[in-house]
């Protein structure tokens, strides 16, 4: 199995971040000299990954104007395709069916970066060795558990599970565990039809916890643990703390 294709997601507001992000693409905010969206480029690229899909909302030319005009490996291995409206991550990811076609692929969100370990490596890793779908998961806080999508899972052994349920946003209490969602996944194109069956939200966004649940009675999905912290720039807060990690990475 050759798993090629990556999705990066890259259309959200990132309203916690206005004003900023009303200028910038939420992506193109930097760590130090480097906008996170290339971090994420990178991981994939170190994974094998030939082809590279950008999920781009109306306002990302500035996403595009930098890949074409950077040199980089990423050179000639970059498509764009737009997102009209900010619908929501299913609704991102379905965007790129046609680009994809009937191959297995890596979804990664473009705000979010791993610096040591590489978990896009360890879902193909694993999709090759299993043939199975799976989403990268971390055990997460309590605080953490009404902003994430937590899986109902029994374990494998060797820090992978089986996803039997998944729920979107959970109270604390509705919680089956701790084990979160944590910005990559892998999937079979099954996917896409499972997304389009998917009703909007109260929100009028597509999600993808409701794909992967329907999927579960047709596949197996795996959830693989990912042991380093991910940096999120998802609001001022973390993005602060992205900078300081990554500083302290690049031994500043």
């Amino acid at each position: 199995m050759n798993i090629r294709k990556a999705v990066i997601t890259t259309a959200g507001k990132g309203t916690r971040l206005y004003p900023v992000t009303r200028i910038i693409p939420k992506v193109m905010l930097p760590l130090l000299e480097t906008p996170v969206i290339q971090l994420v480029v990178q991981e994939a690229l170190q994974a094998g990954i030939e082809e590279i899909i950008l999920i781009v909302s109306p306002e990302g030319n500035m996403i595009r104007d930098y890949f074409d005009n950077s040199p980089g490996p990423w050179q000639g291995k970059i498509k764009y395709i737009l997102q009209p409206e900010a619908k929501g991550l299913g609704d991102a990811i379905y965007c790129a069916r046609e680009a994809i076609g009937n191959e297995p692929f890596l979804v990664l969100f473009g705000d979010s970066v791993f610096l040591r370990e590489n978990p896009s490596q360890k879902l193909i890793d694993n999709m090759i060795q299993t043939g199975h779908a799976a989403l990268a998961v971390q055990e997460i806080p309590d605080e953490d558990i009404p902003r994430r999508g937590v899986m109902d899972a029994e374990t494998l052994g060797d820090s992978r599970y089986r996803i039997k349920g998944m729920i979107e946003k959970p109270s604390r209490e509705e919680a089956p565990s701790n084990l979160g969602f944590i910005a990559r996944a892998i999937f079979h194109p099954s996917i896409f039809n499972a997304l389009a069956q998917v009703p909007p939200d109260k929100k009028g966004e597509i999600q993808l916890t409701p794909a992967v649940c329907q999927l579960l009675s047709e596949e197996t999905i795996e959830a693989i643990t990912i042991m380093e912290n991910r940096l999120d720039i998802g609001n001022p807060a973390s993005y602060t703390k992205a900078i300081l990690a990554y500083a302290q990475f690049k031994n500043l």
